[in-house]
């Protein structure tokens, strides 16, 4: 794991050098370009490998394989900047090199015109060159005509991933920018069908349905086999076929149910069961919603439950030694009574005797600081009599006895 991580730190380093190239060089030419351009591609197929060599390794998680797989494209994108740009230069070159070769025709020309020569014979004036660039991947490509895999999907079987830059129309001009692609076979369970398929890599098809249909009213012919017996309970969508390979799997056979609601279409999968329902054996709802049915005991559960989610089980945390006499103060004067109202305890309710004893104490201190304080003035009258002192005690006084 660290080899490749000093590996992909390498990666970015030799991206920075071949961006700092390109931004401040001024003396360009089509020779240091090509090697340049050769130098990016080669960085790209080694990203790739590198890409690989992450989704082999085991003792990686999902949050960091998801962090990798940001720095990785963002490498990619960087690469895609650098062969626009250096292509860019590359065509500019050949433009000026054409002009500067038809401007020197045209001046020969006038010379030979200047010497009056009956013959002329006019020099080779080159043409234009431009370089055919093969693009990586399709652009304006329809939803319809492709097939998609769940990224979830595709990390899990393992499938080794390749590069594409392509641009998916989707509902309202909406476009889906796709980067990876795979190539899987799919196959029927009795082996009946199998196809090599492209299928382009996406974060999601299509949100979970919440409705669980009723099938009971759903009468199957008995002598058909259904492709999914479980067709009436909600499921992840993590593959979906083109048109391109769709009609390649309906099969000709179709039945029609009693009621004529229901399509039983045959496809190499399977039958697959085609209609509309409007009856659902679970009902959404948005927050928290009750009805008639419902009576006190249960609202006041589900209100309990509603708060109660949010509850962490922290029984394995361990605690220093101010934080367990904080959380013995909270356990022994917090908690909740049996209609569940929160109850605070306050410290000096908890034994009112103590507030007798505080007071004994305090007139105890009392008594022997004023006590102190009248030995003190005894002691100063004695050592110096002119500036003796009677009566009452002063604050001063008290304050150098407490001292």
């Amino acid at each position: 794991m660290d080899k490749l991580n000093r590996s992909k730190r390498a990666f970015k380093g030799t991206i920075t050098k071949l961006e700092t190239f390109v931004e401040e060089s001024r003396n360009h030419t089509p020779t240091k370009l090509d090697i340049k351009l050769n130098r990016v591609q080669e960085m790209n197929r080694k990203i790739d490998e590198l890409k690989d060599q992450y989704y082999e390794t085991k003792d990686i998680s999902d949050a960091e394989l998801a962090e990798i797989e940001a720095d990785l494209q963002e490498m990619e994108d960087r690469l895609e900047d650098l062969v626009v740009r250096i292509r860019d230069i590359l065509n500019s070159l050949i433009a000026k090199s054409s002009v500067s070769s038809v401007h020197s025709c045209e001046n020969e020309i006038s010379r030979a015109n200047s010497k009056q020569k009956l013959e002329i014979k006019l020099p080779e004036i080159p043409l234009p060159v431009f370089r055919a660039v093969p693009l990586q991947g399709d652009f304006g490509l329809w939803g319809s005509h492709l097939s998609f895999i769940r990224q979830r999907l595709a990390n899990k079987l393992t499938l080794k991933k390749g590069k594409i830059n392509a641009s998916v129309s989707r509902l309202c001009e909406i476009a889906l920018k796709v980067k990876q692609k795979v190539n899987a076979v799919i196959q029927s369970k009795n082996g009946g069908f199998s196809t090599a398929l492209d299928l382009l890599i996406v974060p999601f098809i299509t949100t979970t349905s919440i409705h669980r249909m009723d099938t009971s009213e759903i009468k199957i012919p008995s002598n058909i086999d259904l492709a999914d017996k479980d067709f009436g309970i909600p499921g992840e969508i993590d593959l979906l076929v083109g048109c391109e390979l769709f009609f390649e799997l309906l099969r000709p056979n179709q039945l029609r149910s009693p009621c004529e609601k229901w399509l039983f279409q045959e496809t190499v999968f399977g039958y697959i069961v085609v209609g509309s329902s409007d009856k659902f054996e679970e009902k959404s709802y948005c927050g928290l919603a009750i009805n008639s049915e419902i009576n006190s005991d249960s609202l006041n559960q589900q209100l309990r439950a509603f708060w109660e989610i949010e509850t962490v089980d922290e029984s394995s945390k361990e605690y220093s030694l101010e934080e367990e006499i904080c959380e013995t103060q909270y356990q022994n004067n917090h908690y909740r009574n049996e209609e569940g109202r929160y109850v605070v305890q306050l410290l000096f309710k908890k034994d009112p005797n103590c507030l007798d004893d505080l007071l004994k104490c305090s007139n105890n201190y009392t008594k022997l600081l004023h006590i102190l304080s009248y030995i003190f003035r005894f002691i100063k009258n004695c050592r110096n009599p002119s500036v003796k002192r009677s009566g009452q005690l002063h604050y001063s006084e008290v304050n150098e006895a407490e001292l």
